[in-house]
C-alpha cells in the first residue's frame, strides 16, 4: 500500500514539474544576443512562423531608445489553439545584438488591414470577460517567472477619453495593468479592450 502510495506522489510530483516546465518555457526574459531568442522560438512549436514586418519603438514604451540604434526586430507568429494569437517581438540593439526591449501581443489580425480587423472588432468587443480571463491566466504564469507583481489593477478600468483622442466607438473602453520592476528590469502586462484595439501585451526591458 506504502508503495502505490508513494507512486502516485511521485507521479503528482513529476506532472506538476512538466506543467510548470511548459508554462516557464513559454517567455524568453533573459538580455542575450537576439539569435538565442530566435533559437528559443523555434525550439518553443513545431509551427512557429518569421514574420516581416516594420516595426518601431518610442520613447514612451522604451525611455532608453535614444541610447541605441535599434535594428528592426524579430517577430514570430506562434501557430496555437489559444483564444488569441500570440505574436513575439524582440528589439535589439544594431552594434551587437543584444536585446533591449521585448513585446509579446495576445491579438487577433494583429498586422491585418483595417478592412479586415472591422468585422473582427464588432465580433471581439462582446468578450470582455474573455480578455479578462486570459489576461489573469498570462498574469499567473508571468508571476512563476517574475514573481508577485510591484503593481496591480484589481479590476478592469474604464479609460477616460482624452479630448485630443479620437473615439470609434459609443461603448467604454477597458484597461488592466501588472507592474513588476526591480532595478535592473521593468516589465508590464497591459490589457486594452475597446476603440478599435483588443489586445494583450507583455512588455519587458532591461534599465
Amino acid at each position: 500500500m506504502k508503495s502505490v502510495i508513494s507512486l502516485i506522489g511521485s507521479l503528482l510530483i513529476l506532472t506538476l514539474l512538466s506543467c510548470e516546465k511548459r508554462v516557464v518555457g513559454k517567455y524568453w526574459l533573459n538580455q542575450s544576443k537576439v539569435s538565442d531568442a530566435f533559437n528559443f522560438e523555434k525550439s518553443i512549436t513545431r509551427s512557429v512562423e518569421k514574420i516581416e514586418q516594420i516595426a518601431f519603438l518610442s520613447e514612451s514604451v522604451f525611455p532608453k531608445i535614444d541610447e541605441f540604434e535599434i535594428a528592426q526586430p524579430l517577430i514570430f507568429k506562434r501557430s496555437n489553439n489559444e483564444f488569441l494569437t500570440l505574436h513575439t517581438e524582440y528589439f535589439f540593439s544594431e552594434k551587437d545584438s543584444i536585446l533591449r526591449y521585448i513585446s509579446y501581443d495576445w491579438e487577433k489580425e494583429r498586422y491585418s488591414s483595417y478592412q479586415q480587423k472591422s468585422q473582427m472588432w464588432k465580433i471581439e468587443s462582446k468578450k470582455l470577460d474573455l480578455y479578462v480571463f486570459e489576461y489573469e491566466k498570462i498574469k499567473s504564469e508571468l508571476m512563476g517567472e517574475l514573481g508577485i507583481p510591484s503593481f496591480y489593477d484589481e479590476i478592469p478600468l474604464e479609460v477616460k477619453k482624452k479630448n485630443d483622442t479620437p473615439s470609434y466607438s459609443d461603448t467604454p473602453t477597458y484597461s488592466k495593468e501588472t507592474i513588476w520592476e526591480n532595478k535592473r528590469t521593468y516589465s508590464k502586462l497591459n490589457l486594452i479592450f475597446g476603440n478599435q484595439t483588443y489586445r494583450i501585451r507583455f512588455s519587458h526591458y532591461w534599465k
